[in-house]
């Protein structure tokens, strides 16, 4: 699935129309979706502190005002997802926060197959690379790549020391962040209302 922007969540509600089911002071329930469709509808329920969101996209409920919301305040509903991505991007980080010091290993590298600290910083990184190399590693198996690594180059490096103590490879799921941006369209909408 794509990465979702305001602009892409913006386009998938283009044709969206608004039904008020209820408006008084504190309570709202609002209705958005392309008429005589149920794709990406979503309803929005509102409460004193409360905003519930219910649809096709997902479920969540929020302790947060309406009309000045604030997702931190997450009650209920999954809102977070492993990423493979963000962990292949954070090996990438490390590998090159590593090789920027790797001239302090090459100095006590007594081997003689990488003459230069080229050969063996190229030579490092691959070797970092193939451990990790399965394309669909899920969460679990993560895991156990990273706490199993041990590299033949430069044997004592503690690459993966730290590595869950400073990481969270949890990312916002698109359906979370989907239903944030549409909570944040219906209080545009419910603003415009009380403007009336």
């Amino acid at each position: 699935m794509s990465r979702l922007t305001k602009e892409s969540f913006l386009e998938c509600v283009s044709e969206h129309e608004m039904t008020v089911i209820l408006e008084s002071e504190d309570h709202y329930h609002l209705r958005f979706g392309v008429p005589h469709t149920n794709n990406q509808y979503f309803d929005v329920i509102t409460a004193p502190n409360r905003v519930i969101i219910t649809g096709d996209m997902g479920d969540f409920i929020w302790q947060s005002d309406f009309l000045n919301f604030s997702p931190r305040r997450l009650l209920a509903g999954r809102s977070k997802e492993f990423s493979s991505e963000a962990v292949r991007n954070e090996i990438a980080e490390r590998i090159d926060n590593f090789c920027s010091e790797i001239s302090d290993w090459y100095d006590d590298y007594e081997g003689d197959e990488h003459s230069t600290l080229e050969q063996f910083e190229a030579a490092f990184r691959e070797d970092v690379m193939d451990h990790f190399d399965s394309a669909n590693l899920d969460e679990y198996r993560f895991v156990s790549a990273i706490e199993d690594f041990s590299s033949y180059i430069i044997p004592d490096c503690n690459l993966f020391g730290d590595f869950w103590c400073d990481f969270n490879a949890d990312v916002p799921t698109y359906h979370y962040q989907w239903c944030v941006y549409a909570v944040y369209f219906a209080a545009v909408h419910a603003s415009k209302l009380k403007a009336k």
